[in-house]
């Protein structure tokens, strides 16, 4: 008889597996027909050796079997294991034939698919029918896709065992053969033990593939019929008509619930009506009972009848929410004709407006829904904790807490009825959402876009997820770092953005002034960059505190090297809030004259009449004297002197030299032009021409007073009237006569030599 290590085979002498493979890998029929016999053959094998393991395991426990208990314990453990690995093999291999056929029927019924039987055209109930049956399939390839997934991640995790069992079944060959020949029988008892367990491990990873191939298979399978009802589906959508009939029927019959909710509304005011009636009843035998039994009777029916009370209001809030649903429902009926009929509605549809609005109005039901839920829950542990009390009570205790728990059972009730036909009313909604989103566009395209860049945003985000440093106990990542400074960046972008929308806005919507413009977007700007820094620090989660020990360091430069800055800063924001000077004023500082352009942060811009910008700081214009020639206003007076020489008519002058004034084109008749005769001067009859102008950046002082020099030179000339000139008139005393000395020309030659010496 041979020894009973011989009962374990090696790998080598597993059973084969069938080589014979469809067109797509699959195993034959033949093939699997046989692999499944070979299997029911190892399997009664096993059996049968773990008969003989039982048998040595009572006869170790005799002691007439010279073995450890404990190997031949573990001799039963490794076939019992071998026994259920072979067994799932077994079993999933012949479901696996029947997925395969349901799948070449698949398959069939997709390629030879065209059209339904029924008819066209189809109702809209019918096709919520289709919608329905696919969402059902679509679920069941989602689970199965799960099951799946689990399925590879176990064949992952059979392939270490093998390694290890093979490693265990080494060793123990290399004590076989250094073993006494005491120790040679348990020895080898061992290794067949040790090769069980290896094929039983073996037979656990086939049994793992096989279940990996079977999942395959059948979510192939459930995938075809998926899109044998996406076929189906869009069919039927593309061919279903929603007639006014239909939506009267279905609005019909929204109106009958609406009226039923309305009658048991009416019921339910009635039973609050007459608990109200009982309770002051009630309240006042609780007060008269003078014995204790009694009076606590009494008391539990006033809380029975507060109870009841609190149930009925709730019934009543549900049902009169009940209402209001259906309500919405046939206006979601209603919009649902437009949708699928946009040829009759009265407007053009505004297709993101209805999916803003569905979506919105899916969000505030599905929160309605959570909010039901949390209550349903309270009320079951309230249930709960009553029946405990229950099983433990005993007498009118037991009775009053079994009328608590019928009060408590009758709200569940009602509750329930009302979470059921929210889900109801928020699968209708969702079947809208995805009807108008097809009606609006169907990109798959797109869509395959949108999933490859998921994929990629996995990748990248890995490594943007690893930490870099770490500053106050808070990691900081790639991500973070790139989030920041897309923070900041869209941050400043935007805030450029909305600083020119606002100015734009003000100046051409708001007609306000320009200065006025400049401080709105100035403030917009700061309050929008420090906005933009708290948020992309705090996106990282460093702590402003972080930033203390900098103190020291910060006030230094402050009182340093940053004194200037600050101070212009300060200057230009207290430019901006008292405006002694605003953007578009001309200006005359330090002999500087020109037209502020701009008031920066540090700088204003001065844009000087001969094209020249001079930037000055913002500290300039409150040190110093400033000359605002538009604080108030536009307007400048302005003169031109003119001279004109005696004997002149004065009327005649100041009246071209009003003459000139006036035709000019730039100046203003209110306040009118005065000529003024200032004085009788050394050289001329002395006339001032004083006239008013609008300045602006595109007028020059400088050279309207020369236009006016320049008419009046022409005017006088025409006149002509001589512009004076300075002279000298030299007056002779007749009174005293001139002495005339006569001298001789020999003495004037003598006089003129001696002068050339």
């Amino acid at each position: 008889m041979a020894g009973p290590w011989t009962w374990a085979q090696s790998p080598e002498q597993a059973p084969a597996k069938a080589t014979e493979k469809g067109e797509e890998g699959e195993p034959g029929d033949s093939a699997a027909t046989d692999e499944i016999k070979t299997l029911e053959a190892r399997l009664a094998e096993v059996d049968g050796k773990i008969e003989e393991a039982s048998a040595q395991e009572t006869a170790a426990a005799e002691g007439t079997l010279h073995l450890p208990l404990d190997a031949i314990q573990a001799r039963s453990a490794a076939l019992r294991k071998l026994k259920a690995a072979v067994q799932q093999r077994l079993s999933v291999l012949r479901v696996y034939g029947d997925i395969l056929e349901r799948r070449d029927k698949a398959e069939t019924a997709l390629g030879e698919f065209q059209r339904l039987e029924q008819p066209p055209p189809y109702t809209i109930d019918f096709l919520d029918q289709m919608s329905t049956t696919l969402k059902v399939k679509r679920t069941d390839v989602e689970a199965e896709t799960m099951s799946l997934n689990t399925a590879r991640e176990r064949v992952e995790m059979e392939r270490p065992d093998i390694a290890t069992a093979k490693a265990t079944l080494n060793r123990a060959e290399e004590r076989l053969r250094t073993a006494s020949q005491e120790e040679r029988e348990s020895a080898a008892f061992n290794v067949g033990t040790e090769r069980l367990l290896l094929e039983a491990n073996q037979a656990e990873l086939d049994a793992a593939s096989m279940e990996v191939k079977r999942s395959e298979a059948y979510v192939k399978t459930l995938e075809l019929d998926l899109e044998l009802a996406k076929r189906k589906t869009d069919w039927v959508r593309r061919q279903t008509v929603f007639s006014q009939e239909e939506l009267d029927a279905l609005t019909a019959r929204q109106q009958k619930a609406i009226d039923d909710l309305s009658l048991e509304i009416e019921e339910t005011q009635k039973k609050i009506e007459t608990l109200k009636t009982k309770l002051p009843a009630a309240e006042q035998k609780a007060i008269q009972e003078t014995e204790p039994e009694a009076q606590d009777r009494a008391k539990q029916a006033v809380q029975l009848l507060h109870m009841e009370m609190e149930a009925t209001e709730t019934s009543l809030s549900i049902l009169e929410s009940l209402q209001q649903m259906e309500k919405g429902l046939i206006k979601l009926w209603e919009l649902r004709f437009q949708i699928a009929n946009p040829v009759k509605a009265e407007k053009d549809l505004d297709w993101a407006l209805i999916i803003t609005a569905l979506k919105e109005r899916l969000v505030l039901l599905e929160k309605e829904r959570e909010a039901g839920e949390q209550r349903a829950n309270n009320l079951r542990g309230q249930v709960a904790a009553l029946e405990s009390n229950l099983r433990d009570a005993t007498g009118g205790t037991k009775q009053f807490l079994q009328s608590q728990l019928n009060v408590l059972s009758g709200r569940i009730l009602v509750r329930n009825r009302f979470q059921q036909r929210l889900a109801q009313i928020l699968e209708i909604a969702r079947r809208f959402l995805e009807e108008a989103q097809l009606r609006q566009d169907e990109r798959p395209l797109l869509k395959s876009l949108q999933e490859y860049l998921g994929k990629t945003y996995g990748i990248v985000a890995l490594a943007f997820d690893r930490e870099i440093t770490e500053i106050g106990g808070e990691s900081i990542t790639g991500r973070k770092i790139f989030y920041m400074l897309l923070i900041l960046v869209g941050g400043m972008v935007f805030s450029r953005l909305l600083t020119r929308y606002i100015q734009n806005y003000a100046l051409r919507k708001l007609k306000l002034r320009s200065n006025v413009v400049l401080i709105i977007a100035k403030l917009t700007n700061y309050i929008t960059f420090l906005i933009v820094v708290y948020l992309a620090l705090n996106y990282v989660n460093i702590p402003l505190t972080i930033f203390t020990f900098m103190g020291g360091a910060i006030a230094l430069g402050v009182g340093f090297g940053a004194q200037n800055l600050i101070n212009n800063f300060l200057s230009g924001l207290i430019l901006m809030g008292e405006q002694p000077i605003r953007l578009g004023d001309i200006v005359e500082i330090e002999g500087k004259l020109g037209v502020i352009t701009n008031i920066g942060a540090r700088a204003s811009s001065l844009r000087m009449f001969n094209g020249f910008d001079l930037l000055i700081p913002n500290s300039k214009f409150l040190e110093t004297s400033v000359i605002n020639w538009t604080l108030s206003d536009n307007k400048v007076r302005l003169q031109v002197d003119v001279g004109v020489s005696y004997g002149t008519n004065t009327r005649d002058a100041s009246n071209l030299m009003l003459r000139a004034v006036t035709e000019h084109g730039q100046i203003l008749s209110d306040p009118e032009p005065k000529v003024i005769f200032e004085s009788f001067g050394d050289n001329a009859l002395q006339f001032s021409v004083y006239f008013w102008v609008e300045l602006g950046p595109a007028i020059d002082s400088r050279v309207v007073r020369s236009d006016i020099r320049h008419r009046i030179d022409k005017l006088f000339r025409e006149a002509g009237i001589n512009i004076a000139y300075p002279q000298r008139d030299i007056h002779l005393d007749s009174i005293a006569p001139l002495e005339v000395h006569l001298v001789q020309k020999a003495e004037r030659g003598a006089d003129e030599s001696d002068e050339a010496r």
